[in-house]
């Protein structure tokens, strides 16, 4: 894998919100920057489950696999 290793680039590092980041949508939060560059930058928060499991997502989607009891995780840019 080759990325973009200079300081302004965290792409493939992990964040960990500090106690004292007020904004609910990242307040303590773990996520990983799948991207970071001018254009913008893409994470995932890693420690949130949602109240919804794989199985029901891909039953919604019309898709085989409704049995898989897995935890699906908030994430987002």
């Amino acid at each position: 894998m080759t990325a973009n290793r200079s300081a302004d680039n965290l792409r493939d590092h992990f964040l960990i919100a500090s106690p004292y980041l007020a904004d609910p949508r990242f307040h303590g939060s773990v996520i990983y920057l799948c991207e970071h560059s001018s254009e913008g930058a893409l994470g995932l928060v890693l420690n949130r489950p949602l109240d919804i499991g794989l199985g029901e997502i891909l039953e919604q989607l019309g898709m085989d696999g409704k049995e898989l009891d897995l935890p699906v995780f908030l994430g987002g840019p």
